[in-house]
């Protein structure tokens, strides 16, 4: 496999973990005791502004949005090459915030993209959606076949494409982020094309 090939396989295809579906555990606990101990640890958090958070730890960045020294919403990505992918994220009990304009506030300090888990509960579907009412771009793509890709036109179309573990999602902040996304996709085909090696992921 060229370089070509070797780039685009750690931009877009990464693996992650095996999941067979959301359990229904809520991993809100789970997170704030985790930044906790590491902030007790002597890791110290960006104040990014407005109440948001922020601990990196090699690849792993934990965003959360705090108020009144309480955690509303926490999230754990990992470090790609091109944006950030979604671990865990949780929510307290009550709270009025909502994740999509959480996810909006990452999107504008990280200034990359994020990619979705790879299997999205009913709860994901609804941020997800939001953020497209919202003006967000979302490109999704078959992460076992990247020829099968496109920019989300609606919510229904959406709404097609969740609970399916072979798709992935890409939340863009801009016009100039997600022709990154495009064009990606677009010159792997050209590059097929051009040395005429047919569909090779």
């Amino acid at each position: 496999m060229s370089s070509y090939y070797d780039r685009f396989e750690r931009e877009w295809l990464f693996e992650t973990p095996l999941s067979t579906g959301p359990s229904g555990h809520d991993p809100y606990t789970d997170l704030v005791t985790a930044i906790k101990t590491n902030i007790q640890s002597g890791n110290i958090p960006d104040d990014v502004g407005d109440g948001l958070k922020k601990l990196e730890m090699g690849s792993q960045v934990t965003y959360w949005l705090d108020s009144n020294n309480t955690v509303e919403v926490i999230a754990q990505f990992e470090k790609k090459a091109t944006g950030l992918y979604v671990e865990l994220i949780g929510k307290r009990a009550g709270s009025t915030m909502y994740a999509s304009k959480f996810y909006e506030m990452v999107l504008l300090d990280a200034d990359r993209l994020i990619f979705s888990g790879d299997m999205l509960s009913n709860q994901g579907l609804g941020i997800w959606k939001q953020l497209f009412r919202d003006g967000k771009k979302l490109f999704v793509y078959d992460i076992s076949n990247s020829s099968n890709n496109k920019t989300i036109d609606s919510e229904q179309e959406l709404q097609s494409y969740m609970n399916d573990k072979k798709y992935r999602f890409v939340l863009s902040e801009s016009v100039k982020q997600h022709s990154l996304v495009t064009t990606s996709f677009d010159l792997l085909r050209t590059y097929n094309l051009t040395f005429n090696l047919g569909d090779r992921q």
